[in-house]
């Protein structure tokens, strides 16, 4: 391993190269033809995996996530804010408020009807408020007027795991058709576990105005499985109120990040940057 990578670098890549051999091996355990049985089989591994390392405000479930108007298809693995919000525990699934959903994960990709469903307008919560302070602040250390903050918010984070395949997908040419439709059509997070090969979407911006979006496609190669914890916890960090100072684990493994390659395919956003932006009279 590069010499330049730091003392608690190797260990966390040991850790999650063999969680993945045993992701993998578990995999195969589902000796039957059946798909679906096959499938649920890998969602459980997927729970059982994500339960170990989520902070315990977070619970691990499957079930339907409903918005004040839109709701998903059955979700295969839904991690959801327990200790502040309900859910409708019903006989054959579970029902989510989309405000209590922080993430969400498929074993195959199927994200358009979450990434549509819309949050009901909130109250000012406690970040909001900080925001406001903070604003109040600036405005009478500026000696100017303001007109508050215009904020968007963050929309269910979506992920997916693919066990094989995926091998050519860092050579993939997209066509502008293709590219029209990966933002509401693909999730936000992917893991081709086997060949190794994590791709995300990455927005930059600020509310309400043009944002640069494009797809990173990485070959994780061992770490892949590290790189995809790392990317799926920092979204949940993001869209959670924190009381703590956050822990982005990405900030443990600089040297395994940088010496990863990295390809990157720009398409289009269909939606406003999640953030916060103050308005100045």
């Amino acid at each position: 391993m590069n010499s330049q990578f730091l003392p608690t670098e190797p260990l966390l890549a040991e850790y999650f190269e063999n969680k993945a051999a045993q992701l993998l091996s578990g995999s195969k355990m589902a000796v039957t033809q059946h798909s679906g049985l096959k499938g649920s089989h890998r969602e459980q591994l997927i729970r059982v995996y994500l339960q170990d390392i989520v902070p315990k405000r977070y619970e691990i479930s499957r079930g339907m996530i409903y918005g004040m108007i839109q709701r998903s298809h059955e979700c295969d693995v839904v991690v959801w804010d327990s200790a502040n919000y309900p859910c409708i525990r019903l006989a054959d699934h579970t029902m989510f408020f989309a405000e209590s959903v922080r993430a969400v994960f498929e074993v195959k990709s199927k994200c358009d009807a979450i990434h549509k469903i819309i949050k009901k307008p909130e109250l000012m919560g406690l970040a909001d408020q900080i925001r406001h302070l903070q604003l109040e602040i600036m405005s009478m250390q500026l000696g100017t007027e303001h007109d508050g903050i215009l904020i968007a918010p963050n929309r269910i984070f979506t992920a997916a795991v693919f066990f094989r395949g995926g091998e050519s997908f860092s050579d993939i040419e997209f066509s502008d058709d293709e590219l029209q439709i990966v933002d509401d059509m693909y999730p936000d997070l992917m893991l081709f576990l086997e060949p190794g090969i994590v791709v995300r979407k990455v927005y930059e911006g600020m509310p309400t105005e043009p944002i640069e979006s494009h797809l990173e496609i990485v070959q994780g190669e061992k770490y892949s499985l590290l790189l995809f914890t790392s990317y799926w916890l920092q979204a949940l960090i993001t869209n959670s109120v924190q009381v703590e100072d956050p822990l982005f684990l990405d900030s443990y493994i600089p040297g395994i990040i940088e010496s990863l390659k990295i390809k990157c395919v720009d398409f289009p956003s269909l939606r406003f940057c999640p953030g916060a932006r103050p308005l100045w009279k």
